[in-house]
Formats: C-alpha cells, sequence, structure tokens
C-alpha cells in the first residue's frame, strides 16, 4: 500500500488512517503516529484515527495519551464497544481496574 493513496487523496482523513494502519499491522509504530495524527488534523472527530492512534500510544507505554485518545473516540462514536473495551484495557495497565472493568463490561453485558 504505502503511500501511494497520499497521491490522489492528499486531504482525506481515511487515507492517512489506512497508511497508518498499513505501518501499525507490520508493527512500525515509531511511523504510524504522523499518520494518524495527520488524518486527526484533516478531520478532529474522526473516531477510528483516535482509536487507532490510543492503540500505537498504548503500544508504546504511553498510557495516559492513549486513554485520551479512546476518550476521544468515545465522544464521537459511543456506542463503538470495542472503543470502551480499548480505554478499559488502558485502564487496567494503569492500575485503575474498577473502572477498567466498568468499561469492559458496559458493553459485554
Amino acid at each position: 500500500m504505502g503511500r501511494c493513496g497520499l497521491k490522489k487523496s492528499p486531504d482525506k482523513a481515511r487515507v492517512y488512517n489506512a497508511i497508518g494502519m498499513y505501518y501499525y499491522t507490520r508493527q512500525r509504530p515509531d511511523e504510524v503516529i504522523p499518520f494518524f495524527q495527520q488524518g486527526l488534523y484533516l478531520q478532529p472527530g474522526y473516531a477510528f484515527a483516535h482509536n487507532n492512534l490510543g492503540l500505537c500510544l498504548l503500544g508504546k507505554g504511553r498510557i495516559n495519551e492513549a486513554i485520551e485518545e479512546f476518550r476521544q473516540a468515545i465522544m464521537a462514536k459511543p456506542f463503538r464497544g470495542m472503543y470502551h473495551v480499548n480505554i478499559g484495557i488502558a485502564y487496567w495497565k494503569k492500575g485503575l481496574h474498577k473502572q477498567a472493568k466498568k468499561e469492559i463490561q458496559s458493553f459485554l453485558f
């Protein structure tokens, strides 16, 4: 995939998100973050990009930043269960087990 989509649609957030996911699935986190950030610059409320950026930040141990990205995703799309699960995982890693359980259970039951 690479960056070929940028030539066709350089002003579309979904292109940056797709490129970010390309690198994310290849475990290249240092290359991912700028693509998700650019997508969010172009479309600030893009829940999918907030979630994906949160996953990348969580993987790098930047838990507080990840939680903020998951919160933004939840604000934009409150009924996407995976966003609640992801923030729950981040809370768990931070030691906030009650908050983690609440978030995860809110969409599993």
